[in-house]
């Protein structure tokens, strides 16, 4: 039971490493390769003219790398019913907002501040513009994702959206569990399936899409619903799509393809890639693959510090893969980008992975202590639970 344990636990922090590396892959493709294709014949894709450049651009696997916060949003869900289910009590709400708090916060704060008073320009910005002063604010309550102004919503740090998403998915979450217990996992699921293809549909006919309607958190409930439903059928033995290794892996090709049509991928991207990453887990979950083997472990410490990751790479990104190709070797060698980039990746991780040691391990443990200071010593039950995964 321990090994087993043991292996899905590895499992979590692999598919981390592996959305991290997506969105990483995104950000920088967005910057390096921006000769994708847009251009329509009717409902289709136009080829006319295209070139190599143009159809790695546009197909390259990390093209498709922003989907990566679907699937992070697949394992938080997972992860957090799951700890919910082996705990076998009521939740409590305090202390759950209060854990989340500890595993979120400090370390979102301390980026949040380097990044908003990095140089004084900023610095004024922040201190004296009203624009400023409000980003700055909503930023600290966590709810920019709510407004449509780009430079309130993205202003310090493009990827700091999906952190007030995330608090805010935790804020829902004791909502959800009374749906669950009035109605199931399963049906509360269809009907937040239903809402957000409402909403996306009718964007999808108007054809616009405000930022505040990107990142509202009706708008991802669902996908983070997904992984708590898959969460509930594992913790009780179940399968929750019982779908084969090759049947699963014709799904994800025909999603690939549905960008040959890109007014339709543009709007159902994120709810396609959601159903199939929850697919994804219930499959791996009870596959027979070793993910505590040494072949993994490179993707399990990235995915370790995948967080901080996360909340540092994309406004330095571009400075250090600058600072990499001083000579411009990338210029005269294009297949050179792709080293920059490797590089690039490395030293990041190499930040994220000290800033998980010393600041969001530290913060996640001084919760644990105050928690424990607050209430009374009992003897903790045996159980099954991912605890220190959700930590």
């Amino acid at each position: 039971m321990r090994k087993e344990v043991s292996r899905q636990l590895a499992l979590f922090d692999v598919l981390r490493g592996i959305a991290i590396i997506f969105v990483f892959g995104y950000h920088w493709h967005q910057a390096y390769f921006p000769q994708a294709l847009t251009a329509t014949n009717g409902p289709v894709l136009s080829f006319q003219q295209a070139t190599l450049s143009n159809l790695y651009a546009t197909f390259s696997p990390l093209a498709y790398g922003n989907l990566g916060v679907q699937l992070f949003l697949i394992i938080s869900g997972f992860l957090i019913h799951y700890s919910f289910l082996g705990k076998q009590e009521p939740l409590n709400y305090r202390q759950f907002m209060l854990r989340r708090f500890w595993r979120i916060y400090p370390t979102y704060l301390l980026v949040l501040l380097f990044f908003a008073f990095q140089n004084q320009q900023l610095t004024q910005y922040v201190l004296r513009e009203e624009r400023g002063q409000l980003s700055f604010i909503t930023h600290l309550f966590l709810i920019h994702n709510l407004f449509d102004d780009a430079d309130i919503l993205f202003g310090f740090n493009g990827s700091f959206w999906s952190l007030a998403l995330e608090m805010q998915l935790y804020a829902l979450y004791p909502l959800l569990l009374v749906l669950r217990k009035r109605y199931s996992l399963s049906k509360v699921c269809l009907g937040l399936l239903l809402v957000h293809l409402v909403v996306i549909s009718y964007c999808f006919y108007h054809l616009r899409f405000k930022f505040s309607e990107i990142t509202f958190v009706g708008h991802f409930w669902i996908m983070w619903a997904l992984g708590a439903l898959v969460a509930e059928n594992y913790y009780y033995g179940r399968r929750t799509f019982r779908v084969s290794a090759p049947i699963l892996a014709a799904l994800f090709l025909v999603f690939l393809s549905t960008k040959f049509f890109p007014t339709f991928y543009v709007f159902f991207q994120y709810i396609g890639s959601a159903i199939l990453f929850a697919m994804l887990l219930d499959y791996l979950l009870v596959s027979r693959l070793n993910f505590t083997a040494p072949s993994y472990k490179i993707l399990s410490l990235i995915g370790v510090c995948s967080y901080s990751f996360y909340l540092i790479h994309q406004p330095i990104l571009g400075t250090i893969y600058n600072s990499i190709d001083l000579l411009g070797m990338a210029r005269h060698w294009p297949w050179f980008k792709f080293v920059n980039a490797s590089v690039a990746f490395a030293f990041i991780t190499f930040l994220s992975y000290s800033l998980y040691l010393v600041v969001e391990k530290n913060s996640v443990t001084l919760g644990q202590r105050l928690s424990f200071l607050r209430k009374p010593v009992r003897v903790p039950k045996p159980q099954k639970t991912y605890e220190s995964v959700e930590e």
